[in-house]
């Protein structure tokens, strides 16, 4: 799900997913200050949990879910550093296949 969500970002997105640090929402708080991933994934705004579920697109609140349990499971360093280098991956992946492609036409 998180894999998924973040082959989405764009590269603004990564870069700033890549470049500020990730922070988990509080258990049981409704709102928070905390930098989660789709927090600092989005363009700033703030992701409260208190909201109805119809108030916000279902995927993105289960990726923050997802990003929150692995966190108080793993450690937030933890799973930031796995977050970062998926994006890392994506980035080079995407890179490869581009030389391919132009590769690919001039033969």
């Amino acid at each position: 799900m998180i894999g998924h969500f973040l082959s989405t970002l764009t590269p603004e997105l990564e870069e700033r997913v890549l470049t500020e640090e990730l922070v988990p929402w509080p258990e049981g708080a409704i709102f928070s200050m905390n930098r989660c991933l789709v927090v600092v994934a989005s363009d700033g705004g703030l992701f409260l949990r208190g909201w109805p579920p119809e108030a916000m697109d279902g995927a993105v609140h289960g990726v923050a879910r997802r990003f929150d349990a692995l966190s108080r499971r793993f450690g937030a360093l933890r799973v930031g550093a796995a977050i970062r280098t998926r994006i890392l991956a994506n980035q080079a992946r995407r890179t490869l296949t581009a030389a391919r492609s132009v590769e690919t036409v001039r033969v």
